[in-house]
């Protein structure tokens, strides 16, 4: 992997979203159409970055944007280093940089070390990522050589009622994934206990998320819809296993040299449990600009039609470089109960006929209009096919 800045934001109504700026790439956050990473809430044209010789140079193009809670000066550019902080509008993005060499460390801090993973098994790489819920760090296991992913609940394990909903999320992903075995979906090794710690080991898959891929524009057509059958062969397995997925969307999606592959199983509803589920009637889960309309209401009773839905909502963005809705709040979620999308073939009008016919099948308000999963990995492979 080259190096690249990742900008997570940790405080906002986007928490959560992650921007990826590659070595030697101009980029713009804001909210407007001419912005590369879009993000609601700032003004339509609010950073300009540049990141070329290992420095990441930031430009607060409309003004009222801090670094570190300091305001920029007018019309001067920023440096801006690893653990640094941008502010802007609601929203506060944390800088990491990620891949290329590592800068010099002193002889104490060589090794990485987590003490809810045991140093005599893994040798800790580097941290993949990190929420509310825990931190996901790349590893080496010293047994045979592997690398592997490992997943760490931030909390301490409890048992029965005294259960976090963190926990409980992080026991259903890993019983959902161990049901599947499918290679479209990232494997799970070992879910085990250390230091009070439930960890979750997986497979390690070098490469992007489709949100990465994505965030440089619209992916060539036979690109985006082999992603999507993918993704499709997934879910047809999850759906014939029983299991819903309920948060298909592009940064759930790794993309490595062997092809896509569906990850994050943490919002899972397995369909034949009786486990009383975290979800409230009326509370919506997900990113909101992928759910579907049933799911925003009375995401306790979705079945698999909704990743359907979802499923569609992700490969549209991969051809028009937007998602069919942008919600940035509960009220605005009506546009996906109520509007149908911005036509597809608009947006991207070198898109074949069939492939807008299917995804507007996909997006289709009511699921019983929408195909069946089974059915999708055939149809994207025929239209992929149909490409040459």
């Amino acid at each position: 992997m080259g190096i690249e800045v990742q900008l997570t934001v940790e405080t906002g109504p986007a928490t959560g979203t992650v921007f990826v700026v590659h070595e030697g790439q101009r980029a713009v956050l804001g909210a407007g159409p001419g912005a590369h990473l879009v993000l609601a809430g700032v003004a339509p044209r609010q950073l300009g970055f540049l990141f070329q010789q290992g420095q990441l140079v930031v430009h607060d193009l409309a003004g009222g944007a801090a670094l570190n809670g300091v305001a920029f000066p007018p019309r001067t550019p920023g440096r801006v280093k690893a653990g640094d902080l941008l502010n802007v509008g609601p929203h506060a993005l944390r800088v990491d940089v990620l891949g290329g060499p590592r800068p010099p460390q002193p002889a104490a801090a060589q090794a990485l070390r987590v003490p809810a993973i045991p140093a005599d098994e893994f040798e800790l790489e580097r941290e993949l990522g990190r929420g509310a819920a825990g931190r996901v760090y790349a590893a080496r296991r010293r047994s045979d050589g592997r690398r592997v992913a490992i997943k760490v609940l931030a909390e301490r394990v409890t048992t029965g009622h005294e259960q976090s909903e963190a926990q409980q999320r992080f026991e259903r992903e890993a019983a959902a994934v161990a049901k599947l075995r499918c290679p479209q979906v990232v494997e799970l090794l070992e879910r085990r206990i250390h230091d009070q710690r439930t960890l979750l080991i997986m497979e390690l898959v070098e490469g992007p998320s489709a949100r990465d891929l994505v965030q440089e524009g619209p992916l060539p057509l036979g690109r985006a819809l082999a992603i999507a059958e993918d993704v499709a062969r997934a879910l047809a397995a999850a759906a014939q296993a029983g299991i819903v997925h309920r948060d298909v969307k592009p940064a759930n999606i790794l993309v490595g040299p062997s092809g896509a592959k569906l990850c994050d199983f943490g919002l899972a509803k397995d369909l034949d449990s009786q486990v009383t589920m975290l979800t409230r009637t009326g509370q919506g889960l997900g990113t909101m600009a992928y759910l579907p309309p049933e799911q925003v209401d009375f995401a306790k009773h979705v079945d698999a039609r909704a990743d359907t839905y979802s499923l569609g909502a992700t490969l549209y963005p991969l051809l028009a470089g937007r998602p069919p809705f942008e919600p940035t709040d509960i009220e605005s979620l009506d546009a996906i109960v109520d509007a149908p999308p911005p036509p597809l073939a608009a947006a991207r009008p070198e898109v074949p006929p069939g492939v807008v016919e299917l995804v507007e099948a996909m997006l289709q308000k009511d699921p019983e209009a929408r195909p069946a999963p089974w059915s999708i990995p055939r149809r994207l492979k025929a239209l992929r096919a149909g490409l040459a």
